[in-house]
């Protein structure tokens, strides 16, 4: 069955989404790909460096307003429309960004893609966005507030145990990235700009199937399914001889980074409902912030004390056992998590 077209404010706020989409795609694909073998080949950074510059990076975290943009009905195909945008541009850019860090210096190549990234954020500023349902704006309360949301929804409680695990399994490889790429593999600058494109491509792919998915059955299926595609990148790397291996794992960390934009705000939202949904993100932004901050840092005593292959085995492991915990979930099937309102 053909889902119903979109209303004129969703086509309108997408319009302003995708122009947003597109600029940060540019910025992201001429930068992020780049900056760890930037760093250890170019700037010589230690494996305590590495993962004290990726902690760093693990405390910026955005609060999406899609709760209020998107109806539930469309809010998978919307915001996967979105990320097939970004994902359609940087399949060539990438591939072209690969041959530009070969030939120009990326002292040049970063504050030119800087601007473009500080402009999609502006874009942003004229998302058409709804005032909120009800009588007044909800409130994320404080930390007394935060312990008793945990406390007495144990359906979230337990998915933000899962969701610790998974991403502390996502962190703790990040100072691992560059010493596999530069000292074990041997990685050029182009070879690195065909895992973004193969990334890019992946993206385009996993946006139009993780939406779908999300708003034909139910959140917590979906979660469960991105956890496991995530396993298999640390996996991936721990057995990778051969640089060109690493295609296969941009493409599972691209299924899963899209999963995870799209994935785990439907499922927040639809466990929280409107009236939550605030206090929910952000108790799980918090914690997402705690482990993006640790997980590096772990990641770094166990290269110096097991080596950078030992990671991405602990890696596998917590994000097998997350997964495992969404499976055994007993609300997994509810009607209220797929069709909540």
């Amino acid at each position: 069955m053909r889902p119903p077209p979109f209303n004129p404010e969703i086509r309108r706020a997408l319009r302003i989404d995708v122009s947003a989409a597109l600029l940060f795609a540019v910025f992201a694909r001429v930068t992020t790909p780049f900056i760890g073998l930037i760093l250890r080949r170019e700037l010589g950074a230690t494996p305590l460096q590495l993962s004290v510059m990726s902690a760093a990076g693990g405390a910026c975290l955005l609060l999406s307003l899609a709760e209020r943009l998107y109806p539930r009905a469309g809010r998978g195909r919307a915001l996967g429309l979105v990320r097939m945008a970004g994902a359609a541009l940087g399949v060539g850019l990438a591939l072209a960004a690969g041959q530009l860090f070969e030939r120009v210096d990326y002292r040049v190549i970063f504050p030119g893609a800087a601007v473009l990234g500080m402009a999609a954020s502006l874009r942003q500023r004229h998302l058409p966005v709804p005032a909120a349902a009800g009588a007044g704006e909800p409130t994320v309360g404080g930390l007394r507030q935060a312990w008793a949301a945990v406390r007495d929804d144990d359906v979230f409680r337990r998915l933000l145990v899962a969701s610790f695990l998974f991403g502390a399994g996502c962190w703790i490889q990040t100072p691992a990235h560059p010493l596999l790429l530069v000292d074990v593999l041997h990685v050029s600058a182009a070879q690195v700009g065909v895992f973004a494109a193969t990334a890019a491509a992946a993206t385009l792919v996993g946006s139009a199937w993780w939406g779908g998915l999300v708003d034909r059955r139910s959140s917590l299926d979906a979660l469960w399914m991105m956890y496991l595609v995530g396993a298999a990148t640390p996996a991936i790397c721990a057995l990778a001889w051969d640089p060109w291996v690493l295609v296969a794992s941009s493409v599972t960390d691209a299924l899963v980074g899209v999963g995870l934009d799209l994935v785990w705000m439907v499922v927040v939202i639809d466990i929280a409902g409107p009236a939550r949904a605030a206090q929910y993100v952000a108790i799980g932004a918090t914690l997402a912030g705690v482990r993006g901050i640790l997980g590096p840092l772990l990641g770094g005593l166990l290269i110096g004390a097991l080596g950078v292959r030992a990671v991405y085995l602990m890696a596998v492991a917590l994000m097998t056992a997350a997964a495992w915990l969404v499976v055994r979930e007993p609300a997994r099937r509810a009607v209220v998590y797929s069709r909540s309102w």
